[in-house]
């Protein structure tokens, strides 16, 4: 049984890590409008048959994420209306941890933020492999705004609890130079 509290201990780590994308917009007791400026979620525009995809533009290059309609059209069509308004030009990643996540989206820069309103959850097929493109939220249900992650290793353990709704397609070596602070000059999308 030696191995029993070295698996609690790995449990515990993760429970933490996966917290943190918890914690990281949900400081206050209405994060969700901190710095927002929108009333309310965006319409429904996007076409679950095209394919999406957002070229992120850093100081130390670009990462390109492939985004997943048909798996999470709510948040595939938030992150693209968010994207096409300029939302997202010139934030900074406010979250990075090394061998886990980079995240972004947040306007007071603090992770506290978000656009005004919130989405609901989606129960997205897609996994937390590498690279996968998911949308953070608060403990509760239904609570993400315009904050995103994209994890620099997988992490199986946040399955099921957050919607993941794309994937990193190209600049991972990009991704994992991304340090706290670091500005999005312009998130652009393409929809083929």
């Amino acid at each position: 049984m030696p191995a029993a509290p070295r698996f609690v201990g790995v449990v515990a780590l993760l429970t933490v890590l996966a917290s943190g994308l918890v914690t990281a917009c949900s400081s206050s007791s209405d994060s969700s409008t901190a710095g927002g400026r929108y009333s309310a979620a965006p319409a429904m525009t996007i076409d679950a048959n095209k394919h999406y995809s957002a070229t992120i533009t850093t100081a130390k290059g670009t990462i390109t994420l492939d985004l997943d309609p048909k798996s999470a059209p709510i948040s595939v069509n938030n992150f693209v209306f968010l994207a096409r308004d300029g939302y997202y030009d010139g934030l900074t990643f406010h979250r990075v941890e090394a061998n886990f996540v980079v995240q972004g989206g947040d306007p007071t820069g603090t992770g506290n933020g978000g656009p005004g309103y919130t989405i609901p959850d989606e129960a997205s097929p897609l996994l937390h492999t590498e690279g996968a493109l998911g949308m953070a939220k608060s403990t509760a249900p239904n609570s993400a705004g315009s904050q995103f992650y994209m994890l620099l290793s997988a992490q199986p353990s946040l399955d099921g609890r957050y919607t993941v709704f794309g994937k990193v397609s190209s600049g991972m070596d990009v991704l994992k130079t991304i340090a706290r602070g670091d500005v999005m000059t312009k998130v652009t999308i393409t929809e083929q």
